[in-house]
């Protein structure tokens, strides 16, 4: 028999894991028969106690390099705190209050929002800004300029998009169409993009003629295609054989014939003829010959102007926020050193990147990739855009881009683990500006000849009720002012000559304003309890 005490804690627990259920049982045999139990468990505990060892060194490779992942994420524990404010600051409310309230913003400073995380992306409060031509309260914030080095954070931002828009966000052909139709009308002459990153997407989502979005270009009316400027000279209607197209004269190469899908937008016209969409097809229309004494004119100001609904407002602001931290990751984060002769890439190839460790098991299939993304894959900016567009297809999981992000840049990485978020909300609102199918009339409205500020508040107020926003763009720093229907536009920072009457209806104008916004403050204050007797009393 055994000694007693000689079993004691750990060689009983060793037993039951081992056997499991029968772990008692066992234990009762080596009590009573110790010399015919004893051999058979310990060469089973033997037995088990290698099997285990070599599982753990196996293992140990791959907890050690999960373990140096997320070491430094185990510290950071305002990441997601940070990230939520982030958010919070490109959230729909907070924008349009922005923007509404700016005069308010700019009377109580402290009430602007100047937390740390989110002051990178933050708009700077004015009340005139004399290049522009902005004397009332707005908001306004820099975007990387227009010159041609800087594309390659429009056309990141576009890809990444598409992804979005055309991965579910776009649900019908319709809107698909439509989209495709901003991005080439709209964004390309607005912010002075490349034509060819748009043609594929034009050539795919673009209809037949009789469901098709695309407008119906007037007779001599100046256009930029797919193979150069022009003019159009006539309209074919389609046939049973032969589709719509065009008959347009190009500058230098003479006379083709294009189908809708090859027009990108129109070209601001030169001559008296101006032209403008309604009902689908383009018509004329009439302008003053010369510009009233007192107006201020668009043409030689070097901005860019338009009276836009809250929708278009809504998709610029997140837009420009979003291209601000792509501009900010592309110049933040270094790129790694390159061997001369090694191709420029953001993720390296598949049998260079995702080489097997030494601890694990030798595979027949030799060069097998890992199913696992290392961090580490993923180097520069081109690297954030990677794993950005990895995680839209559900390549990656939240965790694993947060690891990447916190690889690439420490210091941002709340920014750009809010990221995802930025971009489905830019292109909800994509999609949402597509559908009221307004925009595109008021960028019409805005290059037309002869147009001044006031005629063409007037022009797109008539065209779209809450065409309220005014934004300015001059290629460097984009601003935004809220002017609601009933309120005047001023041209001049300087005082009108009728004297006291004036400045008594700015004065009751500037405090139905203000009244307001007290009003609208009051409404979100929580309501507080009434005063009891005792202060009564006393006062």
């Amino acid at each position: 028999k055994l000694k007693q005490r000689s079993l004691n804690a750990i060689h009983v627990g060793a037993i039951a894991r081992v056997y499991g259920d029968r772990g008692d049982e066992v234990v009762q045999h080596l009590l009573r028969h110790p010399l015919v139990v004893l051999p058979i468990v310990y060469n089973r505990l033997r037995e088990k106690h290698i099997e285990w060892k070599n599982a753990r060194g196996m293992l140990l490779g791959m907890w050690r390099g999960v373990a140096e992942v997320n070491y430094e994420g185990s510290f950071d524990t305002l990441c997601y705190f940070y990230k939520k404010e982030v958010e919070r600051s490109f959230s729909t409310d907070h924008l349009i209050e922005e923007c509404k309230r700016a005069r308010h913003y700019i009377k109580h400073p402290r009430k602007q929002n100047d937390h740390p995380a989110s002051r990178l992306l933050n708009c700077t409060f004015s009340t005139t800004s004399p290049a522009p031509m902005i004397y009332q309260p707005h908001i306004y914030h820099s975007l990387p300029s227009s010159h041609h080095h800087n594309h390659q954070v429009h056309k990141d931002a576009y890809t990444t998009l598409c992804l979005l828009l055309f991965g579910g966000i776009a649900k019908t052909a319709s809107d698909c169409e439509k989209v495709v139709r901003i991005w080439t009308e709209f964004m390309v002459p607005w912010f002075n993009l490349p034509s060819c990153w748009f043609l594929k997407q034009m050539r795919e989502r673009g209809r037949r003629d009789k469901s098709s979005c695309v407008v119906k270009f007037a007779v001599g009316q100046s256009v930029r295609t797919a193979y150069g400027d022009g003019q159009v000279i006539s309209l074919l209607e389609g046939t049973n054989t032969l589709p719509l197209r065009y008959e347009i004269e190009f500058l230098h190469s003479g006379i083709g014939y294009l189908r809708p899908s090859a027009i990108l937008h129109a070209l601001p016209s030169k001559t008296a003829a101006q032209f403008a969409r309604r009902g689908g097809f383009m018509q004329f229309v009439e302008t003053p010959p010369e510009i009233e004494k007192g107006q201020v004119p668009l043409e030689g100001r070097g901005y860019k102007t338009m009276f836009v609904t809250e929708k278009c407002y809504l998709f610029l602001r997140l837009y420009g926020l979003l291209i601000r931290v792509l501009n900010m990751a592309r110049w933040e984060i270094l790129e790694p050193k390159r061997e001369r002769g090694r191709p420029k890439c953001g993720v390296a190839t598949m049998r260079n990147a995702y080489q097997r460790p030494s601890f694990l098991p030798s595979s027949s299939e030799g060069d097998r990739p890992m199913e696992i993304l290392s961090p580490f894959v993923f180097t520069g900016y081109h690297g954030l855009i990677s794993a950005l567009q990895n995680y839209i297809k559900e390549d990656l999981a939240t965790k694993q881009y947060e690891t990447i992000c916190r690889t690439l840049h420490p210091g941002k990485t709340h920014v750009f683990a809010a990221l995802p978020r930025l971009l489905e909300k830019t292109a909800e609102s994509m999609v949402k500006m597509a559908k009221e199918d307004v925009c595109l009339v008021l960028h019409d409205l805005s290059i037309l000849k002869n147009m001044d500020l006031k005629g063409l508040r007037e022009d797109s107020l008539n065209v779209a009720n809450d065409a309220s926003y005014r934004v300015e763009y001059d290629g460097e720093s984009i601003f935004f002012g809220y002017l609601g229907r009933d309120t005047e536009m001023l041209l001049s920072p300087k005082e009108s000559s009728s004297g006291s009457s004036s400045r008594r209806e700015r004065g009751e104008q500037r405090e139905r304003e203000e009244a307001d916004e007290e009003g609208s403050e009051r409404e979100l204050m929580p309501l507080k309890a009434p005063p009891s007797k005792r202060i009564k009393l006393k006062l």
